[in-house]
This record gives structure tokens, sequence and C-alpha cells, in this order.
């Protein structure tokens, strides 16, 4: 029974002070009746207090809206040490754990996001194992994720949660590649919640499939350009070796990094045999006359040097077997992309009567 209260709790109950003395807990809080008899039992037995403990409800001053507490219950003891009444302790804590539940949210939401960016840098994923792995763990980013589904729609592909339905409590945004819309990112509920910002979902998962949708039509941007890239490569790699000319790809150092099988064919290797090798001493390159070419007045160097096409006139290429053969070639700077400074050199000999 109640002995004393202040006038805070007195407005959580909505119960002026005077009336609560000598009425039981039950009696002013019916849904705390059980509670409370759970607690008093645990004290007497064990001797200690009981903290933390929570109950939600509404109070008079605000019919309708849900607040949290937090119950401390202490144990007052006679000179004998028994339990002869109790101190409770009650703390109004809607606020933290609305602030706490808005923290857990956006680790979900960072979480999601994190997730997609480390499978768009996994080795070797295709577009279509990205696309449904996500989808898989997407709806633990939401805030109901056992209730919640997933499905990403790209073209005539679609990849989606075991579990997806189609619901009426779903959230979507349109995939763009080249600001052209080519699917979409869908996120729902298979069972009623309250109504939130937008339906059931908060205005922050918004953002959040938003922000996902752009981010999955930058990755898609990006992989294709990758394939696009690695299918131009291969097409150039092939036309390169299926040259008669022969061509040799060096580094700034002046090593081999490439040799097709014409250039090969002149030098009287196998191409293995020359990657990596320092390719003006393995030509044994001398001009015309039979004199030692300096290195600095070589036209792959030059190229180099001055950032230009280089052509040399006839000079002396030596075979792996001693023997020469008269070329003239080219020779050109290879840039990375946005840099003026030369990453490598490209040189292209024709041998005179050679195939």
């Amino acid at each position: 029974r109640y002995l004393r209260i202040n006038r805070l709790l007195a407005e959580i109950n909505g119960v002026p002070e005077a009336e609560h003395i000598g009425k039981t807990i039950g009696e002013i809080v019916p849904a705390l009746e059980e509670q409370a008899q759970q607690v008093v039992r645990t004290i007497i037995t064990t001797g200690k207090p009981v903290t933390e403990i929570e109950f939600t409800g509404q109070t008079a001053a605000q019919p309708g809206v849900q607040r949290v507490w937090q119950q401390g219950w202490y144990p007052l003891k006679s000179d004998d040490n028994k339990v002869i009444g109790f101190m409770v302790i009650v703390q109004d804590i809607t606020e933290r754990r609305q602030a706490e539940h808005r923290v857990s949210e956006r680790m979900k939401e960072l979480q999601g996001l994190y997730g997609l960016a480390e499978l768009a840098e996994r080795e070797g994923i295709t577009l279509d194992e990205l696309h449904q792995e996500f989808a898989n763990i997407l709806p633990k980013s939401w805030q109901y994720p056992e209730i919640a589904c997933a499905r990403i729609v790209i073209g005539d592909s679609e990849f989606h949660t075991e579990n997806f339905a189609e619901s009426p409590w779903k959230q979507s945004a349109t995939v763009r590649v080249h600001r052209s819309v080519v699917g979409r990112v869908e996120v729902g509920y298979l069972q009623e919640k309250p109504e939130e910002d937008e339906g059931p979902f908060l205005k922050e998962e918004r953002l959040l499939i938003d922000a996902i949708a752009e981010r999955l039509g930058k990755i898609t941007e990006r992989t294709q350009a990758e394939e696009n890239l690695a299918r131009l490569s291969q097409k150039n790699e092939l036309i390169l070796r299926s040259a008669a000319e022969g061509i040799l790809g060096l580094d700034l150092q002046g090593y081999h990094t490439f040799v097709n099988p014409a250039a090969a064919r002149m030098l009287g290797y196998e191409a293995e045999e020359l990657i990596g090798r320092l390719g003006h001493s393995t030509w044994h390159h001398t001009k015309a006359d039979g004199s030692p070419y300096p290195r600095e007045e070589c036209a792959i160097y030059a190229a180099y040097r001055d950032g230009v096409v280089h052509r040399s006139s006839i000079e002396v290429f030596w075979r792996k077997d001693g023997t020469s053969f008269p070329v003239e070639y080219a020779s050109r700077p290879i840039y990375e992309q946005g840099h003026h400074r030369a990453k490598a050199t490209a040189a292209k000999a024709r041998g005179n009567g050679d195939p």
C-alpha cells in the first residue's frame, strides 16, 4: 500500500496524491498489479533491490501517447534485517528509448549501405550475384526486419528474398543508369504496422532506399563500363597479336610487358622469353653501320622523354642466334587517363624482308 507519493508520480498515474495513500498499486494502476506482486516476492526472498523494470503506458495528461518508464524497487528493512516496505523510484525514459531506437535504426541503415559497398568490391562477383545477395540482406536495414521482404528488378531480371510477396505496405525507388530508368528497388512488410512518415516506413528509410537505388545505378554503370573495357581490351589484344608487324610493349624502365608473335619471330625468341627482359639489351640494338646505339638516342626512350611519337631511320636489330636484320620503327608513349606523363612505351617495328 502507498504510504507516501510525490507529485510527479501522481501526475503519471493520473490520480491525486491524497487518493494514493492506503491503496495498493493494483488499485491505482491495475495493469501493474501482477508485476508489482512478482517484484515484492523477489525482494522478500532475496533481500536485494530489483532495478531497471520497464513498463509502457499512457498518462491522464497525455491520453493516446505511449510513454516508457523505468522502476527501481529498493527494500526498507527493520533492525533485524527483515523487509518491511519498499521505496520505488520511477523515471520517464521515453526520450532515451526513442534516441536509442533512432541510433539503432541509423546503424542498420549504415550496415545496409556498407553491405552494398562490400559486395560491389568483392572480386569476381557478377552483377546478377550482387543483386541477389543484396536483395537477401536488404530487409535487415528496415525497422521490422522479421516481417520485411525485398525485391530488385533490373531490366527483365528479378532478384528477391525467399519470402517475397506483393504487399500493400511497400516502399520503392527507381534505379537509373546514365539517367535512364532501368529498374527499381522494393522493400515491403508482410504485416500491417503503425503509421509513420510514409505508411509504416520512416522518413529515414525513404532516404535510405533512394540512396541504395542511386548506388545500384552507379555500380551498374561502373560494372558495364568495366565489362566494355575488358571486351575492348581483348579485342585490341587480338588485333595486336594478329598484326603482321612486330609490336613490343615496354614499361618506363625499358622492360618488355608485351610482345606479339610477329615481333617474337623477328627476334628469334618465344614471346614468353622476352617478357620481363630489358628491351635494349635483348635486341643488341645498333646503328645501320654497326656502331653502338646509345640508349638515350633510341627512339623508344626518346618517345618517353619527349612525350611524342618518334620514328627511326633504318637501324639494325640482332636476333637471338646472333644474326642481324634492318628495321625501321615508330615509338609512341602510352599515358594514364588524365595524365601527361608516359606510363609505358609501345614500339612498332617492320623488319625489311622479314615475315
